[in-house]
């Protein structure tokens, strides 16, 4: 189950690294050289998924089902890959903006699709593996979209050069119809898993309502929400005006300053499924979200006042990173009624992109962006305890669990599914 959830998602990112991959042909022959419209091939995407994610999480719990939604949305991913190869193709006989008009609807229909698959792949995920090694998981499941992305870094440049710009956007659509066959039988193997009662069934809603997303809306969930994106722009947000800083505060050479930018992804897909693998074993998430907002903010305050050098400051955000890719959004299975997970995913995403969207301006506009990382990771550690003095007030919630007994719950909650499932069907066999 869990290669299939990676063979789905592999495309997605695969996809979305090829402007980046090859930007001398998409910025230079797409684009006509204007690097406004090469950017535009990113906004097109990250500006709808400020809120698309919230829809696809209410679609997928009440009118697809966890089972179809990957498939479903990982269609839209082929499509709109197909849509740009399309418009690559035309740049050597058409002139003109056709074929960028052409590419730009293909990653708007992409958009529809790629976070929205991500949603139904987290929630497949999190109902197979809840209770048995789930922060192991996801951080597999993380490492290997690292792949995806330093495969479209290497191979795409790579076939560009030896059998042309078309031709290498051509392979991303094969690969993106394989991860949709992927997600086929993502949805064949999870249906399996429900008949066999060793996942609680997911079919939609019947009745739909607005009402239904109460389940993903508890006053823990909200914190969650709000942890998401401090955390993240305390990392990504640096990592992009990362080698700015490390030049000019530092007096690094460009090329060393965007090498040790790109370590805290190279570091967390190593890390990420070692401290799975040790949350697991411990359980507690909340605890380590919680470490790793109070380093973050420890390491971003230690650099607004340069008492920190590059190489332990980079060393130590991947790791941080890792901590908190491996156990954040574990968290919301443990939190959310499996019918109202995909719309928490949803809500959770779409936070996380909107953080992620506005931070960059914010960063634009102020004198000293340290300033704000520190802000943010600082937010996230007084969120962070407030959830976990909630769990202590519960006396043992459901974050503060030790893995064995989150474990033994997650077991007796599933015969329960399965002693009312038998119980109905006898219902309805005596029934007159």
């Amino acid at each position: 189950m869990l290669v299939l959830a990676m063979a789905t998602s592999f495309g997605a990112v695969f996809f979305y690294d090829n402007p980046a991959a090859l930007m001398t042909e998409f910025r230079e022959v797409l684009c006509g050289g204007s690097l406004e419209r090469y950017l535009l091939l990113y906004t097109v995407y990250a500006l709808p998924n400020s809120v698309l994610p919230f829809f696809g999480g209410y679609i997928t719990d009440t009118f697809l089902g966890i089972s179809r939604a990957p498939a479903f949305f990982t269609a839209f991913i082929a499509l709109g890959s197909g849509i740009v190869a399309f418009g690559v193709a035309l740049t050597s006989t058409t002139e003109g903006s056709l074929p960028f008009n052409i590419v730009l609807f293909g990653r708007a229909v992409y958009a529809l699709g790629g976070e929205n698959m991500a949603v139904g792949v987290n929630a497949i995920v999190a109902r197979w593996f809840k209770g048995r090694g789930l922060c192991t998981a996801y951080g597999v499941t993380l490492t290997f979209s690292r792949c995806g992305s330093a495969a479209a870094f290497s191979l795409m440049p790579a076939l560009a050069s030896s059998y042309g710009f078309a031709s290498a956007v051509t392979v991303t659509t094969v690969v993106c119809l394989a991860s949709f066959v992927a997600a086929l039988v993502l949805w064949k193997v999870d249906v399996w898993g429900e008949e066999a009662e060793m996942v609680e069934e997911s079919a939609p809603a019947d009745d739909v309502s607005l009402s239904d997303i109460k389940g993903a809306l508890g006053r823990r969930v909200r914190l969650l929400y709000l942890i998401c994106p401090l955390l993240y722009i305390p990392v990504q947000t640096f990592i992009s005006t990362a080698p700015e800083f490390f030049e000019k505060e530092f007096e690094l050479d460009s090329q060393t300053a965007a090498q040790m930018a790109g370590l805290p992804y190279l570091i967390s897909a190593v890390a990420s499924p070692l401290f799975g693998l040790v949350a697991d074993k411990l359980g507690r998430p909340v605890v380590f979200v919680l470490c790793s907002a109070i380093g973050l903010t420890v390491v971003h305050a230690l650099a607004a006042i340069r008492m920190i050098q590059p190489v332990p400051m980079i060393w130590c955000m991947g790791i941080l990173f890792s901590v908190a890719c491996a156990t954040l959004w574990t968290m919301l299975p443990l939190l959310v009624p499996e019918r109202n997970l995909g719309t928490a995913y949803g809500i959770m995403t779409a936070m996380q992109n909107l953080g992620l969207g506005l931070a960059p301006i914010i960063v634009g506009a102020v004198s000293k962006p340290e300033y704000l990382f520190t802000a943010c990771a600082l937010g996230a550690v007084c969120c962070s305890m407030a959830l976990l003095g909630m769990e202590l007030d519960q006396q043992g919630g459901d974050l503060m669990l030790p893995s064995a007994k989150s474990s033994e719950l997650v077991r007796a909650t599933r015969i329960a599914q399965s002693f009312r499932k038998s119980e109905r069907l006898l219902q309805e066999k005596t029934a007159p």
